[in-house]
């Protein structure tokens, strides 16, 4: 799926279904797997030009609009992901952009959690507390089937390169978005 020199520049999506319990199984790697035995793999996506930014402003609960450092190439239609800055993991939140205009991202829906955007000083010393902000759409798209939480099994997409004691398989992988793995 491209090369380093040429990456893949137009849109690829793979799904993987099956179950646990009731779907052949490739010996040693199970199923709903990406499985390479002493070769190489290879898959390039488009570069993006920002990945990964930060708050410029404090993003509060129910705000449609976040302000970052830098958009890049982002687009409507692009998932991000905002970091918690709270000790509570579970405030990290994905949204989706529905418009973007300079710094201002505008989200498909509201925060569910509020999301720290300053840099403090004390004496003299400043202390950057900006919650970090990813970009998660790539243009290839590997994933299982289902969603994490619509399926108990937890059983998603898996890629292994395996080679038998000579480290001869090569795994080059970049600007890919994977989801339902595991």
């Amino acid at each position: 799926m491209g090369t380093e020199l040429n990456p893949r520049v137009n849109k690829l999506e793979v799904t993987m279904h099956g179950d646990r319990w009731n779907t052949a199984e490739i010996p040693t790697y199970g199923n709903k797997v990406i499985a390479v035995r002493e070769g190489e793999l290879d898959i390039h996506g488009a570069d993006r030009s920002v990945t990964w930014t930060v708050l410029t402003v404090t993003a509060n609960i129910g705000d449609t609009t976040i302000t970052v450092l830098d958009v890049g190439d982002w687009t409507a239609g692009d998932d991000i992901v905002l970091a918690s800055s709270d000790f509570d993991m579970n405030q990290a939140e994905i949204v989706t952009i529905s418009d973007v205009t300079g710094n201002v991202v505008t989200l498909t829906t509201p925060l569910k959690s509020r999301h720290y955007g300053e840099i403090e000083t004390y004496d003299t010393e400043e202390i950057d507390m900006r919650c970090e902000v990813g970009l998660l759409t790539r243009n290839i798209k590997i994933h299982g089937s289902g969603s994490y939480h619509a399926n108990p099994e937890r059983h998603g997409v898996q890629i292994f390169l395996f080679s038998v004691g000579d480290e001869t398989s090569i795994g080059r992988i970049e600007n890919m978005e994977l989801f339902n793995a595991g």
